[in-house]
């Protein structure tokens, strides 16, 4: 039975895309069965695998929308047992509909519920709000995992999106559980990063990561690269190493609380 997790910011540019992406790699590779589901409009999980979403003639429009079965928008990656749900929003009406489908909650939980069964982790990738798909996402979810960029500004709006976690989770989702939060783009040059981290250890204790996520133009270019598994074959880049030591950390996490 798949765990659903929502990787999720209300900041942009924090590494969420880039966190769905090289995790459920990750998780692949240490042999996982894992489906990625793409929720932001930009739909860049589709094109890290040279997808095209204006042409591409199933996916999540289909599944929420038109309520196809989720298992006939599913697309290989070209990665053994790694699957997505593509966002194939190729217009503003089309943008709009699925904004009306995502506010029936259900409908998009009903989907997931599906394809449990399929898989060992079903990861979403959230658009940077806190509007229809993000809540539908976690609704749907067991839990969330929060990427925090390295930086005063969106570590200033962290306390107010985990108090939109904590509302969520009394309203809709009872079950809903924080997986952690992430710290990406991290330089241990700079005395702003080691501040942050001492900062999200002071301060959030066990919610945090022992795995921290380092600034990499690897890491940076490896959505547009089309070609993801480049970084970590054949031998793993310094970005890549730490994705697989997230995907070890959360794998161990979820057998430690299953006992």
């Amino acid at each position: 039975m798949a765990r659903v997790i929502s990787i999720a910011c209300q900041k942009g540019g924090v590494g969420k895309t880039t966190t769905a992406l090289n995790l459920g790699i990750s998780l692949n590779i240490l042999g996982k069965k894992v489906l990625l589901i793409d929720l932001d409009p930009q739909g860049c999980l589709g094109i890290a695998f040279d997808m095209d979403q204006d042409s591409l003639s199933r996916g999540i429009f289909e599944m929420v929308v038109k309520t196809c079965e989720p298992k006939d928008v599913i697309h290989k990656t070209g990665i053994k047992s790694l699957h997505i749900i593509a966002n194939n929003v190729w217009s503003n009406p089309a943008g709009e509909a699925i904004k009306k489908a995502m506010s029936n909650l259900r409908v998009l939980k009903k989907a997931v519920n599906s394809l449990r069964c399929d898989y060992d982790y079903i990861i979403m990738d959230c658009p940077p709000s806190i509007f229809e798909n993000t809540i539908a996402a976690i609704y749907s979810s067991d839990s969330v995992l929060i990427p925090v960029q390295s930086d005063y500004y969106v570590f200033m709006v962290l306390d107010q999106f985990l108090q939109t976690i904590c509302t969520i989770k009394k309203s809709i989702n009872r079950d809903l559980e924080i997986e952690g939060l992430l710290l990406t783009m991290f330089d241990s040059r700079l005395k702003s990063s080691r501040e942050i981290l001492k900062l999200s250890w002071e301060r959030y204790g066990s919610l945090v990561f022992k795995t921290i996520i380092p600034r990499s133009t690897e890491i940076a270019q490896v959505i547009y690269s089309r070609k993801p598994i480049s970084i970590y074959l054949p031998k793993p880049s310094r970005g890549a190493l730490a994705y697989l030591s997230l995907a070890r950390e959360l794998i161990q996490k979820q057998q430690k609380d299953r006992r």
